[in-house]
């Protein structure tokens, strides 16, 4: 297998953070490599900067035209048996191309990519807490209907599998054009490999196409429904469908809610539950709408939650299930409404409200005494009674007897 990697960087008014992402393909440890970037009609000194690379990089120019269409001039021209796509606001560790290449050569060609994980960071570049993503593989297409499993800056793709799925769909909404490539090359048999390590640094920003709702959720529901609508999908994969639309419609509730958009975040819970009724028996949904406004990296903690707001969300939510014959019978409500009053003693919990704590147990044990043989409601309810002040302490004395157990760090 030729080793030649052909990395392609989209760059459309990207001078904040471009040279960074230049600077991390160019420092690769594996050296077989063509940096390419495409300004895509940038008006800022985007321009200068890719000048003051000299030959050491490759750039295209071009009228704006989105990222799909900048991805897919400079793997068309590529010279490179592999791509790698990095994303202009994004970072790579010294081997990242050196690993993915190493595990793509250690398959056969029916793997048409390898990925690492990633690490979140900020716009400063400093980790957002507890944002370190390491997927395992191997990722065929029943994974992927479930909902996209990683970043394009995280990939190294065989060109010739991207060139013959057609490469990236210009007409897609931006920010799924690539959940849609990787779906396309699913379905033609190809399978992604993981690396297993976190090689990739990858920005968040309020400006980023995940901070948008409506254009994200018509993205992910046109390529399922365009996926599902193939005559020839395997049986599992078909019958998937379900859970792969509750997935999408949860997904979008969870951005509408941050958004400040909490009847639209309603409506999408009620979509994802007539798709997928079990979705009320898992306590991840009701954590999803709870914590959704929450920054990432603090979902869950005491940071910027507002659990009054979060049962006001769940109470509308499941309002609207019950009002629009989601949910098959009354019992099925009952103990949808004290699975979410258990998340919410939980996070009260957390938060080392006790009294809050005590009163949504309690609320979740009159709504469905069968939860009184539930040790996560029960035991909510019983170390409530110790008080935040002795939870903290105990906190505190058993945190330096556990990391001293562990040994000396390296």
């Amino acid at each position: 297998m030729s080793t030649r990697v052909t990395v392609v960087i989209p760059a459309y008014n990207a001078a904040e953070f471009v040279a960074e992402a230049i600077d991390s393909a160019l420092a690769q440890t594996h050296r077989d490599v063509q940096v390419t970037v495409v300004d895509d009609g940038s008006t800022d000194a985007t321009p200068a900067i890719l000048a003051g690379y000299g030959s050491r990089i490759a750039v295209v120019r071009q009228p704006n035209r989105g990222p799909a269409a900048a991805r897919n001039r400079a793997i068309r021209d590529a010279d490179g048996a592999l791509v790698a796509l990095l994303d202009a606001d994004d970072r790579w560790e010294e081997s990242f191309l050196a690993q993915g290449v190493a595990r793509l050569a250690a398959c056969d060609a029916s793997v048409v990519g390898a990925f690492s994980g990633w690490v979140l960071v900020d716009r400063a570049g400093h980790e957002i807490p507890d944002q370190r993503i390491v997927p395992s593989g191997p990722v065929g297409l029943r994974d992927l209907v479930l909902g996209n499993r990683f970043h394009p800056s995280t990939l190294v793709l065989r060109r010739r599998a991207v060139l013959d799925a057609g490469g990236f769909d210009e007409d897609v909404p931006i920010g799924v054009e690539d959940y849609d490539l990787w779906l396309r090359l699913a379905v033609g048999g190809g399978r992604f490999a993981a690396v297993g390590q976190c090689l990739c640094r990858y920005r968040v920003s309020e400006g980023s196409v995940s901070h948008r709702p409506d254009s994200m959720r018509a993205g992910r529901l046109l390529v399922l429904e365009r996926l599902f609508a193939r005559a020839a999908l395997p049986a599992d994969v078909g019958a998937a469908r379900p859970r792969a639309l509750a997935s999408a419609y949860m997904q979008s509730a969870v951005q509408l809610y941050a958004a400040g958009r909490a009847d639209e975040g309603a409506r999408d819970v009620a979509l994802a539950v007539r798709s997928w009724p079990t979705l009320l028996d898992e306590d991840e949904t009701y954590y999803a709408v709870v914590c959704a406004s929450q920054p990432l990296g603090y979902k869950a903690s005491r940071h910027g939650l507002d659990l009054d707001e979060g049962e006001r969300r769940l109470a509308a939510a499941l309002a609207r299930c019950a009002r629009e014959q989601n949910v098959p019978s009354a019992a099925t409500q009952r103990a949808a409404h004290a699975r979410a009053l258990g998340v919410l003693a939980r996070l009260a919990y957390g938060q080392r409200r006790m009294a809050a704590a005590r009163r949504y147990a309690v609320r979740a044990l009159a709504a469905r005494p069968a939860l009184w043989v539930d040790w996560p409601t029960v035991g909510t309810l019983v170390k409530s009674f110790a008080g935040a002040t002795v939870i903290e302490t105990l906190s505190r004395w058993k945190r330096p007897r556990r990391e001293s157990s562990q040994g000396p760090a390296g």
